[in-house]
């Protein structure tokens, strides 16, 4: 079964690290820009959010090995869907405490589902006081429960992906790509292993705004690289990402595209040889929560 890290942590990054730095308060959005571009604002991100997302892959592969006559076929149809809560308890000049709630957790292959084992569980990661503590209902999570909460937000606790730093202040024209954001895209797409899962060849460039319209339309190209031996996928995803123009936070991401199987190098140097076709889709979908 995949690596299970919720890689919508993206969704929480600049929350993380922006509710613990000086910012701009309110959802007012900034001045405007010039005609055809816009410019991000450095408004908090939303303390409180659902994110849901969902990975699909549908592929019929066809296998030979060095010397045989017949091949062998299969088909495959995978999913990793989840929806997680978060929402910020308190916040201090070391770190914060926040809340996450695992509302669903399912890996799928097609045949049967697997329900993930912090489905329906509630823990509150505190980086307050220097070190990193996971607790579930007061007590201290298991081992495994606080491997996985501190998986969903590694990539929020640095400043690597932050997309609020990386947009904060920045003015875009439409047509316009931004390399610092299309890395911190893919380190966000980042599924598994390098060897395993994963997004390369991101390509974000900006559509042009609405002057109506609270959120930023990003047309997103990317390469998604599915190894799984003796076997690679390889997809080309296309689709639109929208970004929150007070803050630079991801409201969604929508790519699909055509799948083609491939065989792996090291199988392929045994004289295997693989082919077929499939389709890949992603869906992020990021709602923002009130708060108390």
């Amino acid at each position: 079964m995949w690596k299970r890290r919720l890689v919508m942590a993206c969704a929480c990054v600049g929350l993380l690290s922006a509710c613990h730095t000086e910012s701009s308060s309110g959802e007012a959005l900034p001045p405007p820009a010039a005609r055809g571009s816009l410019t991000f604002g450095r408004a908090e991100p939303p303390r409180a959010a659902e994110i849901r997302f969902l990975l699909a892959i549908d592929v019929n592969a066809e296998v030979r090995e060095k010397g045989e006559a017949l091949a062998l076929r299969s088909s495959a149809r995978s999913s990793m869907e989840s929806v997680t809560r978060y929402r910020v308890l308190e916040t201090n000049a070391q770190g914060l405490a926040v809340e996450v709630t695992f509302v669903k957790e399912r890996e799928s292959d097609g045949r049967e589902t697997e329900t993930g084992p912090l489905e329906g569980h509630t823990y509150v990661l505190d980086t307050r006081g220097g070190a990193r503590t996971v607790t579930e209902r007061g007590h201290p999570a298991g081992a495994e429960a606080r491997e996985h909460v501190l998986e969903v937000f590694e990539g929020s606790l640095g400043e690597t992906s932050d997309l609020g730093r990386v947009l904060g202040g920045r003015t875009v024209a439409s047509g316009q790509r931004l390399p610092e954001l299309e890395a911190a895209l893919a380190r966000t797409f980042l599924l598994g292993s390098d060897e395993e899962r994963r997004v390369s060849a991101m390509s974000v460039r900006f559509q042009e705004r609405d002057p109506d319209a609270r959120v930023a339309l990003a047309d997103v190209e990317m390469e998604f690289i599915l190894a799984e031996h003796p076997i690679r996928v390889l997809a080309p995803l296309r689709g639109t990402v929208s970004l929150d123009i007070a803050s630079g936070a991801l409201r969604s991401l929508s790519v699909s595209g055509p799948a083609r199987v491939e065989v792996h190098p090291e199988a392929a140097a045994s004289g295997m040889t693989a082919r077929g076709d499939g389709t890949v889709r992603l869906e992020v979908d990021v709602s923002v929560l009130k708060t108390p």
